[in-house]
């Protein structure tokens, strides 16, 4: 997450559709640097040719179709945590907050740097050392044993008998070697954790959610704010021409979504 952003509510005027806008300031990303908010930019516009990447087994093989869609666009997400994993008015989920995301991260490429969130980091990432797409599958882990014993250390005391499957899907994501983690070697599809799925319903959107949210409705509070009055509140001193054209081409909208 950057400092000095704004994340607010937005509301279409006409289809009273309501959408997230993160907002940074440019004075912010000459403090920060242009290329990062890029690199969110152009994942979130990659991440149309997905439904679970925001825009909208059950909930496990949501997020394994998202995570194959990352990595298939060479993109690794590395903040992959219950807190950027979204659930929709129709119960299906959209993986959010692509900060920390890395491009053209395919084949054998690796990397070193160290970003996440730790509880989620695999051992290689918190020893500094090279990493690859599979630190996505092992925050994956991590969070298939949240949703199933509600901790966030693995423990396979904590499976009983029936839930031998479970616990061993969470194993193999959760492995120290980076080259037999699954996901990144095998077939993740094919485990028994998921042999009641039926991928192609998955994929396409059809496979009935376990559970729908009934939000409360509520009158809603949302009020008009103006972009150029946020950035004049933070501005101390002005910015160069060349400056004020540095972010050209930074805003993106799903075409998807017409206003």
């Amino acid at each position: 997450m950057w400092d000095g952003c704004d994340v607010v509510l937005a509301e279409d005027k006409i289809t009273h559709q309501q959408v997230a806008i993160k907002v940074i300031s440019k004075r912010d990303l000459l403090a920060q640097g242009l290329e990062r908010s890029m690199v969110e930019r152009r994942v979130l516009q990659l991440a149309c040719g997905s439904p679970f990447l925001l825009h909208g087994r059950f909930y496990a093989a949501e997020l394994v179709c998202g995570i194959q869609h990352l990595h298939s666009k060479g993109i690794v997400h590395r903040d992959l945590k219950p807190a950027n994993i979204l659930m929709v008015e129709t119960g299906h989920i959209k993986i959010a907050d692509f900060g920390l995301a890395l491009e053209n991260m395919y084949g054998d490429q690796t990397d070193s740097e160290y970003a996440g969130t730790p509880l989620f980091m695999p051992p290689e990432m918190l020893a500094g050392e090279q990493y690859d797409a599979g630190v996505d599958w092992y925050a994956l882990g991590i969070i298939i044993n949240i949703m199933i014993t509600s901790k966030f250390r693995y423990d396979p005391k904590q499976f009983k008998a029936t839930s031998k499957v479970a616990k061993n899907i969470i194993a193999m994501l959760l492995t120290e070697n980076r080259y037999m983690r699954l996901g990144v070697n095998g077939n993740i599809r094919a485990h028994r954790f998921f042999q009641h799925i039926h991928w192609d319903l998955v994929e396409t959107l059809r496979m009935q959610p376990p559970h729908k949210p009934h939000p409360k409705k509520t009158e809603s509070t949302l009020r008009p704010f103006n972009l150029q009055e946020m950035e004049e509140a933070e501005a101390q001193e002005a910015i160069s021409a060349n400056h004020q054209a540095m972010p050209s081409g930074f805003s993106f909208r799903n075409i998807s979504w017409n206003p």
